[in-house]
């Protein structure tokens, strides 16, 4: 009886102990999720989010316990996308730099990137995913400026020097394979300098700026309006089937 007593003390305790580590691996797991800086998402088997951090609250606008139980696609614009790479990370193990869009209790989306690993039991068997969640649209957006700078005039928003050039040489090379004319004409406006002197070069840039306006009005949306520095300009007339089309332009 004694005997039974003690292999019953010890199940018991081992139970316990088992318990205990459980608790422990759960907490440890929720901490290193809190901790995180961006976003994470725990999703079950069943494409549900089991956790979040708080840092998903922010990016979702969403409280966690509207996360908690929510499907984990509908977060995302593209819901399909989303449960694709759901798919993927369980079938594949995990799934790196995954370009989706995160959408905001508002509507407004993020464009962000996830990094999805599977989430495994101590058996080795996967209970779902954790996703890592990146938001880039500051970076997006300043290597859209970033872009937008090195190729356009800051002014005029029309192409710059070099951006035109870059047009001139594949207009150039698609002309002398079909046999047509590209027209470059170069402008400038006479006595700007006149103008910043006596008006101020708030109204010589109103004028640089009315006068691209103008040229842009004038021609096709195939052609090209430059602005190459001061008051020069330059235009691009592609594919003209005749030089007299470009001297009646002119």
């Amino acid at each position: 009886m004694g005997a039974m007593m003690s292999e019953s003390c010890r199940g018991i305790a081992w139970c316990r102990g088992v318990e205990d580590e459980l608790r422990t691996a759960n907490g440890y797991a929720r901490s290193l999720i809190e901790a995180g800086p961006d976003p994470m998402m725990v999703v079950d088997l069943e494409g549900f989010v089991s956790d979040v951090n708080l840092a998903t609250e922010e990016i979702s606008g969403l409280p966690r316990a509207r996360l908690i139980g929510s499907v984990f696609a509908e977060h995302f614009s593209d819901p399909e996308q989303a449960r694709e790479v759901f798919r993927r990370a369980l079938a594949e193990g995990g799934l790196r730099d995954c370009l989706l869009h995160f959408r905001h209790a508002t509507r407004r989306t993020a464009e962000v990137l996830c990094n999805v690993s599977q989430l495994l039991s101590t058996t080795g068997e996967a209970r779902g995913i954790v996703v890592a969640v990146r938001d880039i649209s500051d970076f997006k957006q300043v290597e859209s400026q970033m872009l937008f700078q090195a190729n356009y005039d800051a002014l005029t928003a029309l192409p710059n020097r070099m951006l035109f050039r870059e047009h001139l040489a594949r207009a150039t090379a698609l002309a002398s394979r079909n046999g047509r004319i590209v027209g470059v004409m170069f402008l400038d406006l006479d006595d700007l300098k006149d103008i910043n002197e006596t008006l101020g070069y708030e109204m010589g840039d109103e004028l640089i700026k009315a006068t691209a306006r103008r040229f842009r009005g004038a021609l096709r949306e195939s052609d090209i309006v430059a602005r190459m520095g001061g008051d020069e300009f330059a235009i691009l007339i592609d594919d003209v089937p005749e030089v007299g089309d470009i001297e009646n332009l002119a």
